[in-house]
């Protein structure tokens, strides 16, 4: 499924950098680095603005992925 919706967005042409791992089933992207020490963190971005630089365009929702979906992924 995360392929596939990656591939849809275009996110590897769009953001190299990032890849798409969830949405909010309203046009917003939750997206993470694909490599480099930030990997844990993730940012909001809409989808119909996905652009290389996803941390500055978008909203950090966590610097934590495992303990923010611990505590039921809260916004």
């Amino acid at each position: 499924m995360l392929p596939e919706r990656n591939a849809t967005y275009e996110v590897a042409r769009w953001a190299p950098e990032w890849v798409l791992v969830g949405d909010d089933s309203g046009g917003t992207g939750l997206f993470m680095r694909r490599h480099g020490p930030d990997r844990t963190s993730v940012h909001l971005l809409g989808l119909g603005a996905v652009e290389p630089d996803v941390a500055a365009a978008g909203e950090r929702v966590t610097g934590d992925l495992g303990a923010w979906l611990a505590a039921g992924a809260p916004r």
